[in-house]
């Protein structure tokens, strides 16, 4: 079962500033993502190689997406393998960014509930009661050839594979992605080949994790390893 997470957000004030402080791990010497939280105090923003503005305070830029200007994107060249980011917020702009994310939960987790209300009516959807549990069961479904990270320059683009197979009937493919720093998996548009083509990648998608849900004839469904998009400039 996958359980959708969410990142905890501040309540919005103009009275008082919430700090923060992340760990992040560049790759290929750069770390480039959005904040975690918005309306960003600039002047408040450091990086340095050690926690509690520690070691050495590394360079950044900063810029803001042109749709959501009250979020900021870092970035940070460095051949540190750990960097602390911290940074004061005035709190989250809770609005459509974070109730679509809702709405997409919302209805991932009817579809399951519907699916294993049809299991314990007695029918042949392949969910079982361990699957609720977070038991794996033996589902039939074979993945031979796991997605396996890809290292492409910006502009350039990137193709994961897998390979499977079920004795449960054909299969078909799901192909999601998770952005570097969150725990939220979203569907790729038009995933639904055993590969995964992604075309001229941008240094914004560097760190993105990529993974399968490979699903046959049965109801059975796998999901496969993940895969780390490296994106160099």
């Amino acid at each position: 079962m996958i359980v959708t997470a969410f990142t905890k957000k501040y309540n919005k004030t103009t009275s008082s500033y919430m700090t923060e402080e992340k760990h992040v791990m560049p790759a290929n010497g750069i770390y480039e993502a959005e904040l975690e939280h918005d309306n960003v105090n600039e002047d408040s923003i450091n990086v340095y190689t050690g926690v509690s503005m520690t070691g050495t305070r590394l360079p950044f830029t900063l810029t803001a997406p042109p749709d959501a200007p009250w979020k900021r994107t870092i970035h940070v060249e460095t051949e540190e393998a750990v960097i602390y980011i911290s940074y004061e917020s005035s709190g989250d702009q809770v609005e459509a960014d974070d109730i679509n994310k809702v709405q997409d939960a919302i209805a991932q987790t009817q579809t399951f509930v519907n699916t294993l209300a049809d299991d314990i009516r007695g029918s042949s959807s392949g969910f079982t009661w361990n699957r609720l549990m977070g038991i794996t069961s033996s589902s039939g479904i074979s993945i031979t050839t796991q997605p396996t990270d890809v290292s492409v320059t910006a502009g350039s683009d990137a193709e994961f594979t897998i390979t499977a197979s079920s004795s449960g009937g054909d299969v078909t493919y799901r192909w999601q992605y998770e952005e570097s720093g969150s725990s939220i998996w979203s569907d790729v548009s038009g995933g639904t080949q055993s590969l995964c083509h992604v075309s001229a990648v941008t240094t914004n998608q560097n760190g993105r994790r990529y993974r399968c849900i490979v699903s046959d004839a049965s109801g059975n469904t796998e999901i496969s390893s993940t895969a780390t998009l490296l994106v160099t400039s």
